[in-house]
């Protein structure tokens, strides 16, 4: 598969491109820089895409799985 631009990888996410950037700059998805100079151009793999959304994927509600304390 094709490499994605920001905005598909921000598509794929459902997250906006700030969003993105700011997973990126944390080190959270890793990108691939195809610039020549010295402004990158970010492109993502879509199998990184595929594994930030399944480590983030969750079966339980922490607020409603746990009982309040009284």
């Amino acid at each position: 598969p094709a490499l994605m631009t920001p905005e598909e990888a921000a598509a794929a996410l459902g997250i906006s491109g700030r969003q993105l950037r700011d997973l990126t700059a944390d080190g959270a998805i890793p990108y691939i820089d195809i610039g020549r100079g010295k402004r990158e151009a970010r492109r993502y793999e879509p199998s990184d895409i595929e594994t930030f959304k399944s480590e983030r994927r969750k079966t339980a509600c922490p607020s409603i799985s746990v009982p309040a304390q009284r």
